[in-house]
């Protein structure tokens, strides 16, 4: 079983859009939460963690990694003149 580390110092890396993430276990894709007993688990190591431990196994969750992107356009002129402002 691998055990998780505490991170000590701030870890962050950036999206491909240029948001800054930071790393732990809740932005990891592994995380798990039991809401039973509302606890936090990584679905890879399958053990009990909190949500500042990082692991050398932490990947991006995929709605940090489209963090930034485009969604859509704006249509109607008078919201688009308050988004530019």
């Amino acid at each position: 079983m691998h055990q998780k580390t505490k991170t000590k110092r701030k870890m962050k890396t950036r999206n491909k859009f240029g948001i800054e993430v930071k790393m732990c276990c809740a932005s990891c894709t592994y995380k798990k939460v039991n809401r039973t007993v509302t606890q936090r688990v990584c679905a890879k190591h399958n053990i009990k963690v909190r949500a500042q431990d990082v692991c050398p196994q932490w990947t991006m969750n995929k709605t940090l990694q489209a963090l930034g992107r485009e969604w859509g356009t704006v249509k109607d002129k008078e919201t688009k003149e308050v988004c530019i402002y």
